[in-house]
């Protein structure tokens, strides 16, 4: 008395999103939960960032079509 020969595929297909689905939710539901922020780390994120160096600027590619110019 099992499963129709016809209802293979569907219960082939729902099995293997089955398992899909607990590899993917398993870990997820493992994970850490963020500890909250400490203070310290709460005001370095309200401070102004560092100043940085200048950045060099690189133009965009122009072919050179006259070899013997540089």
């Amino acid at each position: 008395m099992g499963p129709r020969e016809e209802d293979n595929g569907v219960l082939l297909l729902s099995a293997v999103a089955l398992v899909c689905g607990m590899i993917a939710f398993v870990p997820w539901l493992l994970e850490p939960t963020p500890a909250v922020a400490s203070k310290n780390a709460q005001h370095v994120a309200y401070e102004r960032p560092v100043s940085q160096e200048p950045v060099r600027v690189i133009m965009p590619f122009s072919p050179n079509t006259t070899p013997s110019q540089r």
